[in-house]
């Protein structure tokens, strides 16, 4: 039995030993390629580009998501972590809302470079998209006339404004107010330019500021009559 497990061992001991040779081989080149693979954790900031003239970003959520980064050869020396962007293109967006992101799918490496884990792996865009509307004008009338004084007519000239800003705001807005006219200052028929309230959801107003207001006065009918 001693002499059949010493033939075993020793049949074909040039192959055995050649297998054993490619093995080591095979081993220390798989265990180099390990050992000189190297990795980096690094915050990427997140950029918007292409933002239409009539869109605004209101918010990026999260304004840079965390990265671990391999390259199996180790990092080359003229790779710059803080030159990494992930930038989002917004070119052919119409109207504003919440838009959401996979993350890597605009994430540029080098060549060799690969992720390894990205968190968060979505990102979140908050739209607004800037509208113009036009919306009637109202005299913002203070005070009383002097006694025997009644207020016959008001008109305002033009009787309509172009506001400017968010759509949901602008669309909510059903007038615009002018600057107080105090009638207590006034004694006759009279026309004033007076500039326009801005209400906090207007971010401008487009055209002009200013309106004229024209008011009629006559005087108080008498009692009994």
């Amino acid at each position: 039995m001693l002499t059949t497990l010493k033939k075993a061992l020793f049949a074909n001991l040039g192959a055995k030993a050649i297998a054993l040779a490619l093995a080591l081989i095979v081993w220390g080149l798989v265990s180099g390629r390990v050992k000189a693979a190297s990795e980096q954790s690094i915050n990427v900031r997140v950029d918007v580009s292409g933002i239409p003239g009539n869109i605004e970003v209101q918010s990026i959520n999260p304004p840079e998501v965390r990265l671990t980064l391999r390259s199996r050869g180790g990092f080359p020396s003229s790779f710059r972590p803080e030159q990494l962007r992930l930038e989002i293109g917004l070119q052919g967006t119409a109207r504003g809302g919440r838009l959401s992101f996979y993350a890597e799918d605009f994430l540029e490496l080098p060549p060799g470079i690969e992720v390894v884990s990205l968190h968060p792996k979505r990102i979140e865009l908050i739209l607004e998209e800037l509208v113009s509307r036009e919306v009637p004008v109202r005299p913002y009338l203070t005070g009383r006339l002097p006694a025997g004084l009644k207020l016959a007519a008001v008109r305002c000239l033009p009787e309509k404004a172009i506001v400017f800003g968010y759509r949901a705001q602008v669309e909510a807005l059903s007038h615009v107010q002018t600057q107080e006219i105090n009638l207590g200052a006034v004694a006759a028929s009279t026309t004033v330019r007076v500039g326009l309230r801005q209400p906090a959801s207007v971010l401008k107003f487009l055209e002009r500021k200013e309106v004229e207001v024209t008011l009629e006065i006559g005087g108080k009918a008498q009692e009994g009559k």
